[in-house]
């Protein structure tokens, strides 16, 4: 039967739209930024020719050992890096990790109050999907 929490969709009032390949673009844009930081809970298992990342919980993830390693001393010593830091070869990795929260942005960055004003603009309980 019909949903009786669902009013509809002319009963939003706040329509938006979602800016988050805006953002993306800007954050994947420079090379140089300083911003990305592999978290202390982030887990190394070095495997045959591989490491095994753990984020959290039974997210893992497969990473070559030339990438994995990069990641591994930054992650040692807290540092934040860059893109060119690591190889701008692994930018699409570093993306995938990135989505996938074994890497975040740097809580001080421009780029991190960036994100947090577009998380808080997307607040709400319902958005219709079908619109966007």
């Amino acid at each position: 039967g019909k949903d009786p929490l669902f009013v509809g969709p002319e009963a939003f009032t706040k329509h938006f739209s979602i800016e988050k390949k805006i953002l993306e673009n800007e954050l994947w844009k420079s090379n140089n930024n300083r911003i990305f930081l592999v978290p202390e809970r982030v887990r190394f298992r070095k495997e045959n020719n591989f490491y095994l990342l753990n984020a959290r919980w039974s997210n893992t993830m497969p990473v070559d050992n030339d990438l994995a390693e990069i990641l591994l001393r930054f992650h040692a010593n807290q540092e934040t890096f860059s893109l060119k830091d690591v190889g701008l070869k692994f930018k699409k990795k570093i993306q995938n990790l990135y989505y996938k929260d074994f890497i975040i942005i740097e809580q001080n960055s421009n780029m991190a109050f960036k994100i947090a004003e577009y998380q808080n603009n997307m607040s709400g309980l319902s958005v219709n999907l079908d619109a966007l």
